[in-house]
């Protein structure tokens, strides 16, 4: 569980993740349409024969695909340690105190950090 004072200031970044997901899959999405269209296109010219309701249907097919891909994106939920990892691993000078701090669970009975947690959560020295 992530407090919610991290959690704050990591979710722009879970939330660029999140938008990268989603224009990634809708890349594919397309892409495959785009590639089975062509590929349509290329036997109606090889073949002569007509193709009818083949790319509508791909019309279509992409369409929900494309609406898949955003539900699956809207569903993901980030994994804040592995974004803390990577902000990390590209901000050394943190020394893992920022891994440190999303790896802090408040105490059950109480729902609360104890004092040192609390000091790394908030990084006072």
């Amino acid at each position: 569980m992530v407090v919610s004072l991290l959690r704050t200031h990591l979710e722009p970044v879970a939330g660029r993740q999140r938008r990268w997901k989603l224009w990634r899959g809708l890349a594919i999405c397309w892409a495959g349409a785009a590639l089975a269209g062509l590929g349509f296109i290329l036997f109606q010219r090889l073949t002569g024969l007509g193709m009818g309701p083949a790319l509508p249907l791909l019309a279509v097919a992409a369409a929900v695909a494309a609406i898949l891909a955003w539900r699956r994106c809207k569903k993901w939920e980030p994994d804040f340690r592995q974004i803390a990892r990577q902000i990390e691993r590209h901000h050394p000078e943190l020394h893992s105190l920022l891994l440190t701090a999303v790896e802090q669970q408040p105490d059950s009975a109480t729902g609360t950090l104890n004092y040192l947690q609390d000091r790394v959560v908030r990084g006072r020295r």
